[in-house]
C-alpha cells in the first residue's frame, strides 16, 4: 500500500466532499431573485467556498490506493461548476464596480446613468444563463460523486464507516457556525481566488 495516509484518511476526505457540494447545491438549487443582487453575490461567494472545498477533498480522494473511475468524473464536473460559478461572480463584480464608481466613469458613456452603465437587462440576461448552467451541471456531478461515494463506502470497514460519519456530523456543526459569519467566506474565497487553476 503506497498511499497509507490517504487510504487511511478516505472516509474524512470522502464525508467532506459531500458535505461541502450538498451545501452548494442548497443553494445552487433556491430560487434566484434578481432584485437584490448583492444578496446574490454573497450566495455565489458562499457556494463557490463549499464547491472550492469539494474539489480539494476530491483530489485527495484520488491519491489514495485503486481510486474509483467516479471520482475523477466527479472532479471534472466539481471544476467546471466551480468556473461557472467564478465566471459569475467576476460578471457580479464588475457590475458593483462600475455603480460605486460611476462618478468617475459616466463621462466616458455619454452621461449615461448607473443604471444604464450596468446594463441592467443585459446583466440579468446573462446571470439567469449562468444560473441555470449551473443547475444543468448540478445533476450529473451529483450522479457521479453519489456513484463514487456508493464504491468507497461498499469497500470501508465498520471503523471507516464510523470515521465516515463523525467526520460528516463535525464539519455539518462547523459549517453551521461558519455560515453565521459568511463575511469571512467572502475574505477566504476572494484571498484564494487568485489560487484557483482553470484546466
Amino acid at each position: 500500500m503506497q498511499n497509507l495516509d490517504y487510504d487511511l484518511n478516505m472516509p474524512v476526505h470522502l464525508a467532506r466532499r459531500e458535505m461541502f457540494f450538498d451545501q452548494a447545491l442548497k443553494i445552487l438549487n433556491a430560487q434566484i431573485s434578481l432584485s437584490d443582487l448583492d444578496a446574490l453575490t454573497l450566495n455565489v461567494v458562499v457556494a463557490l467556498y463549499f464547491l472550492k472545498s469539494a474539489g480539494e477533498h476530491a483530489h485527495l480522494l484520488l491519491k489514495r490506493d485503486n481510486p474509483e473511475s467516479n471520482d475523477e468524473a466527479g472532479i471534472v464536473f466539481l471544476r467546471n461548476m466551480r468556473n461557472e460559478l467564478l465566471a459569475l461572480l467576476i460578471l457580479l463584480n464588475s457590475r458593483i464596480s462600475l455603480e460605486k464608481r460611476h462618478d468617475l466613469v459616466e463621462p466616458f458613456f455619454g452621461g449615461a446613468t448607473a443604471s444604464d452603465l450596468a446594463h441592467e437587462k443585459q446583466l440579468h440576461t446573462m446571470i439567469l444563463l449562468l444560473w441555470e448552467k449551473l443547475q444543468f451541471l448540478a445533476k450529473p456531478t451529483a450522479d457521479a460523486l453519489l456513484a463514487s461515494k456508493k464504491a468507497a463506502i461498499k469497500a470501508m470497514t465498520r471503523g471507516d464507516k464510523e470515521r465516515y460519519l463523525r467526520a460528516a456530523n463535525g464539519l455539518k456543526k462547523h459549517l453551521q457556525l461558519k455560515l453565521k459569519n459568511p463575511d469571512v467566506i467572502r475574505d477566504q474565497i476572494f484571498s484564494s481566488i487568485r489560487e484557483m487553476k482553470y484546466e
